[in-house]
């Protein structure tokens, strides 16, 4: 199965040419983080399946959003846990709406719809290890913790010099 992947390590170039492929429908699967949740123009975007569920309600909205551009329908398959079950409950108080339980899908459904989505992430999968996601992703939490430090040691400095140039009232 022939997809593309979107993810924030990416670059501005390679996300508008994955994006590009995906709208011109050259490729009908977009594996994607929750970089494509928010603020990109996805006009017709059929299905969305959660094979994970992000981390809040909001989150969540945004992202089974795509199906409903402009006054149409679309649908959202989310795979649901036990340990997800605070997501819902949260989404449906968000929305004001309960969320449909799919009670008429049977395994094997499930298992053909999970099918090509596995496939398909797992492709992506591989295509990440090809260009040294694993890597990129350590060298970008290594540059977070330097940065963090080297913020902290300059907020630091500046209280210390504040603190050394406040005036002081001489007592005669």
């Amino acid at each position: 199965v022939e997809n593309v992947a979107l993810h924030s390590l990416l670059s501005q170039n390679r996300r508008l040419a994955a994006l590009g492929k995906f709208k011109s429908q050259h490729v009908r699967i977009l594996v994607a983080t929750d970089v494509a949740s928010r603020g990109l123009d996805i006009p017709s975007v059929d299905l969305v399946i959660n094979a994970e569920l992000p981390r809040d309600a909001v989150s969540y909205v945004h992202r089974v959003g795509r199906t409903a551009r402009a006054g149409r329908r679309g649908r959202a398959v989310s795979l649901v846990a036990e340990t997800d079950v605070s997501l819902v409950h949260a989404t449906e108080k968000l929305t004001g709406r309960p969320l449909e339980k799919c009670n008429d899908i049977t395994d094997d459904m499930a298992i053909k719809l999970l099918g090509p989505v596995t496939k398909a992430s797992r492709l992506a999968k591989m295509k990440l290890m090809d260009i040294g996601f694993d890597e990129l992703v350590k060298k970008m939490k290594e540059r977070k913790v330097r940065d963090r430090k080297e913020r902290e040691r300059i907020a630091g400095a500046l209280e210390k010099f504040e603190q050394s140039t406040e005036p002081r009232m001489k007592l005669s």
